[in-house]
C-alpha cells in the first residue's frame, strides 16, 4: 500500500502485520473440512528467500502475494522472458510458492515503454495479449491475479487518475486472464484510501464505466492506522472496515455476488524511530499482534462477503531494498531481519493451530444472501455497515466497542401472520404468541440486544427456531423488529429483537 497524503505531497508503500497476545476465539460452525475452505488467509511475501516462504506456510497461511513488473517479463512486444528461460520474475515467484506448496497470488504492475511506459498509456489490446501469456504460463500455478497498484494515485497509473480509463484496463486484464486460465481470479487492484482522488468515488467511477462483470474480486487496502479493528468506519479514515464502505458501494451497483478481499492490511509496529508523517500508525509489537487477529476473526464473524485477507507483509525487513529512514515497510513486516519471528507472527500462527484442530469452516452464504441491500443506519454520507444476516457465533467471547455486525434487510415484504396459541385465549392481553424463523436461505437470522439493526448479535437463530413474542414491535433503520424470546421458560429462554421478515406463525 501506498497512503498519499496531498499536505505533503510523500508516498510511502507500506506493507503489513500479524498478532501477539491471542484474544479467545469464538466458536464456529463445525465440518470436517480444512479451517477457512473457502477463504484466503495470505500474507504479502517481498522476497523468494527459501526461509520467507517457509515461515509463511508455517504462520499457518495459506496464500502468498508477490509482485511481478510487466515491463521485466514483456520487455518487447510479444518477446516474454518466462517463455525464454525459466530464470524470470514470474518463474521466481512461482518456484517459491510452489516449494511451500503455498497458494500463489501475483500482483501485476507498470507498463512497459514500448506500450506507453505508464498504464495510462497503455494500448487494450496489448494489455490483453500480455495478460493471456502470463496466465496461461501460469496455469495451475497462479490462482488470482491482482490489476496493478492504487490506480487512484497519479505516480502508479501514470496520471491524472481515471475510473473508467482503469475500468478498460481491467476489462482487457479480464479478457486476457480468461483466454490463458479460465479458473484463475481477476482482482481489481486495491486502492489507496488516503489519496486525492476518493478510492470511494473512484470505485464508483469504476461502476459507471461498465467494470462489473470483468472481474472476480474487488479488493481494498484497508490498512488499520492506529485504530482497534472494530472500530466504526464512519469514525476513521484509515482503518480496517473501511472494507463495509466498499461493500456499501458493490451492492448498491447491483455487485452484491462479487466478493472482496483486503490484499493489503496491517499495523505498524514502533520501531522508537520517527516515521515522519507516519508516526500516527505506530502501535506495540502487542497490539500488532492483537488487531492482526482481531481483524481476522471480525471478518469471519462478520464479512460473509469477504473471502480473502492478505497481510501486509511478511518480510520486508529482510530485504536490501527497504532501507531508507523512514521507510514502514520494515515495521509493518512480521519477521525480523533475521527471519526470526515478531509476536505477530507467533500469534497468527497460534491462532490457525486452533482453527485447524477444531476443523472449522467458514460458513458459506447463498448468492441470494450475499446480494442483499444494506440499510444504513441513518442517512450519513458513508453509510457504516455492510450488508445481509450475518453469521456470527452466538455469544460473543470478546468486546467489540463499534463493531456492528451486518444489517438485516428490509426488502419489501407482506407483514407475517401471527397466530395465538389455543391457550390462553386469543383475546387475552397477555396471549403468547408463537413465531418460528423462516426464509434466511440457511444462513439464519440474528438475535440482537436492540431493536437497531447495528444493535450486539446475541444469537443466530437457525430456520424453525421457534420463539415466542414478549413485547410490542418497533420500527427502526427501517425495519420492523420482535421483542421475542427463545422458547423454554422464562429464566432459561434468551431475549432480543428479530426483524420481522424472518417470522412467521
Amino acid at each position: 500500500m501506498r497512503l498519499w497524503f496531498s499536505v505533503v505531497g510523500v508516498t510511502l508503500l507500506v506493507l503489513g502485520v500479524l498478532t501477539t497476545s491471542l484474544p479467545s476465539t469464538p466458536a464456529l460452525a463445525q465440518s470436517s473440512g480444512e479451517a477457512f475452505d473457502d477463504f484466503a488467509v495470505g500474507i504479502i511475501v517481498d522476497t523468494t528467500n527459501p526461509r520467507s516462504m517457509a515461515m509463511a506456510r508455517e504462520g499457518g497461511f495459506t496464500h502468498a502475494k508477490m509482485i511481478v513488473n510487466w515491463a521485466r517479463l514483456e520487455p518487447r512486444r510479444g518477446r516474454y522472458t518466462f517463455r525464454e528461460s525459466s530464470e524470470n520474475d514470474l518463474d521466481n515467484v512461482m518456484k517459491a510458492a510452489r516449494g511451500e506448496d503455498m497458494k500463489l497470488v501475483v500482483r501485476v504492475d507498470g507498463a512497459p515503454d514500448w506500450a506507453g511506459g505508464k498504464p495510462s498509456k497503455a494500448d487494450t489490446g496489448a494489455v490483453e495479449a500480455f495478460y493471456a501469456a502470463m496466465a496461461a504460463h501460469g496455469k495451475g500455478a497462479i490462482v488470482a491475479y491482482e490489476v496493478l497498484n492504487e490506480p487512484n494515485l497519479p505516480f502508479e497509473w501514470g496520471g491524472d487518475p481515471s475510473p473508467s480509463g482503469y475500468a478498460q484496463f481491467v476489462k482487457a486484464a479480464y479478457r486476457g486472464v480468461k483466454k490463458g486460465d479460465a479458473n484463475a481470479l481477476v482482482i481489481a487492484g486495491g486502492l489507496s484510501p488516503a489519496a486525492q482522488v476518493d478510492d470511494l468515488e473512484f470505485l464508483r467511477g469504476m461502476y459507471a464505466a461498465g467494470v462489473k462483470g470483468s472481474m472476480d474480486v474487488v479488493a481494498i487496502h484497508n490498512y488499520g492506522g492506529n485504530f482497534e479493528p472494530e472500530t466504526d468506519p464512519g469514525s476513521c479514515g484509515i482503518c480496517f472496515r473501511r472494507a463495509e464502505l466498499y461493500r456499501q458501494i458493490m451492492v448498491e451497483q447491483g455487485d452484491g455476488n462479487t466478493p472482496l478481499w483486503g490484499t493489503e492490511f496491517g499495523w505498524l509496529l514502533d520501531s522508537g524511530k520517527n516515521m515522519g508523517q507516519y508516526d500516527w500508525m505506530r502501535v506495540s509489537a502487542e497490539k500488532q499482534a492483537e488487531y492482526v487477529v482481531r481483524s481476522f476473526q471480525y471478518a469471519q464473524r462478520n464479512w460473509p462477503w469477504m473471502t480473502g485477507l492478505l497481510l501486509s507483509n511478511l518480510d520486508a525487513s529482510t530485504s536490501p531494498y527497504h532501507t531508507a529512514p523512514q521507510d514502514g515497510m520494515p515495521w509493518f513486516a512480521i519477521l525480523n531481519k533475521d527471519h526470526s519471528p515478531r509476536p505477530a507472527w507467533k500469534a497468527v500462527k497460534a491462532w490457525r493451530e486452533q482453527e485447524l484442530a477444531r476443523g472449522a469452516s467458514r460458513p458459506r452464504l447463498s448468492a441470494a444472501a450475499q446480494a442483499a441491500s444494506p440499510t444504513p443506519v441513518a442517512p450519513t454520507p458513508e453509510p457504516t455497515l455492510a450488508p445481509t444476516a450475518t453469521l456470527v457465533p452466538a455469544l460473543e467471547p470478546t468486546p467489540e466497542p463499534s463493531a456492528a455486525p451486518l444489517l438485516e434487510t428490509p426488502a419489501a415484504q407482506a407483514s407475517p401472520a401471527t397466530a395465538a396459541l389455543p391457550e390462553p385465549p386469543a383475546a387475552s392481553p397477555t396471549a403468547l404468541i408463537r413465531l418460528r424463523i423462516t426464509k434466511t436461505g440457511g444462513t439464519g437470522a440474528n438475535l440482537r440486544a436492540e431493536p437497531r439493526p447495528d444493535a450486539r448479535v446475541i444469537a443466530i437463530l437457525l430456520d424453525d427456531t421457534q420463539l415466542d413474542v414478549v413485547g410490542e414491535d418497533v420500527k427502526a433503520g427501517g425495519v420492523t423488529w420482535k421483542n421475542v424470546r427463545t422458547t423454554g421458560s422464562t429464566s432459561d429462554g434468551v431475549t432480543g429483537w428479530v426483524s420481522a421478515q424472518y417470522l412467521l406463525p
